[in-house]
């Protein structure tokens, strides 16, 4: 950590050691601010030393933000317990523009960035004051930061990163700019069986914006999110870009987000219908005409999305879809007013 000298050459002095940093405050339970605004942070050094916020801390607010920065993010290595961690806003972040004349400060995500983390609950911003347009571009792992997905096991997208964190609700912009680590002869599939496990997920705002690998779009991935309410700029570009990495036609049901079985009691000469998922249809052979009371069970497709504002900005290869004769006569197309 350090700071330009009078003549603001890149030259930086030292402002201390922080080893054993937080020893003597086990209780906070909050930071806000810490190392912000920091003209420069050498995450090399910064990981050799035994640094690591209190097994207390739940919320990470606008910490690690540097003007400059080189090294590695290690984020497994910063928390005495990170089992304890709910929220990490606009923290780890670079403000300035150094690639011409040195290397970015990096950050690795695999199946194991976020393992540790199991009650998770936002990646991204505050939205609690209302400015929320205005932190879009300042989440956690934003600015200059160079983003490296690192692939799994089989030689691909990761998609067990967020397998232990069935808390999250929020998750902006972490994709943002990033790059995979590897070539892969055709697209990748996004988002795939990402969000497989996350019921409680809300807000995916910019998550894939600007990514920087070829990839098409795969359908139901979002079928467990039934909370789902921000898609905002998900798969954007900015308006620079001359490469779109975007291919292939948007998929069927891109945004369903699941159903729900709804029960409504009913006043008549029927009674329970039997009701069978598979055909969504009911059998009413066999009612009791007697009866002047009985149970309907229906399925209600979520409507909870209230954002999708610019979701395919500046997608310019994306394709026409297409349907065929059989499938068309099949009415599979569903009118869902949420989709």
């Amino acid at each position: 950590m350090g700071t330009k000298n009078d003549n603001d050459e890149y030259y930086y002095n030292i402002y201390g050691d922080l080893t054993n940093f937080f020893i003597d405050l086990p209780n906070l339970s909050s930071i806000l601010g810490f190392l912000s605004d920091t003209a420069y942070i050498n995450y090399t050094k910064f990981n050799s030393t035994n640094f690591k916020f209190p097994g207390g801390i739940k919320t990470l607010m606008k910490v690690m933000w540097s003007w400059f920065a080189t090294g590695e993010i290690k984020l497994n290595e910063y928390f005495a317990n990170p089992n304890n961690i709910l929220h990490l806003y606009h923290s780890f972040r670079q403000t300035g523009d150094f690639s011409s004349i040195a290397n970015n400060l990096f950050i690795h995500f695999n199946n194991t960035t976020f393992s540790s983390f199991t009650n998770l609950v936002s990646i991204g911003y505050d939205t609690s004051n209302g400015n929320i347009r205005g932190s879009e571009t300042t989440p956690t792992f934003s600015g200059y930061i160079t983003k490296i997905i690192d692939f799994n096991e089989s030689g691909g997208f990761p998609y067990d990163l967020f397998k232990n964190n069935n808390n999250l609700q929020q998750i902006v912009g972490l994709f943002a700019d990033a790059n995979m680590n590897y070539t892969s002869p055709s697209p990748i599939d996004l988002p795939g069986t990402l969000f497989s496990n996350l019921i409680k997920l809300r807000d995916v705002t910019r998550l894939f914006y600007n990514f920087n690998h070829d990839y098409k779009l795969t359908s139901g991935s979002f079928e467990k999110c039934q909370n789902l309410e921000n898609v905002s700029r998900l798969f954007a570009q900015d308006s620079n870009r001359t490469v779109f990495h975007l291919s292939g036609s948007i998929p069927y049901r891109l945004l369903y987000h699941g159903r729900t079985l709804k029960q409504e009691v009913k006043y008549g000469s029927n009674t329970d219908p039997v009701f069978n998922p598979e055909t969504g249809t009911y059998d009413y052979s066999g009612l009791d005409a007697d009866k002047h009371e009985w149970t309907l069970n229906y399925y209600s497709y979520n409507k909870t999305i209230k954002n999708a504002s610019f979701l395919f900005q500046r997608c310019c290869n994306v394709e026409p879809y297409s349907i065929s004769q059989e499938d068309y006569n099949k009415d599979t197309i569903e009118w869902n007013e949420d989709y």
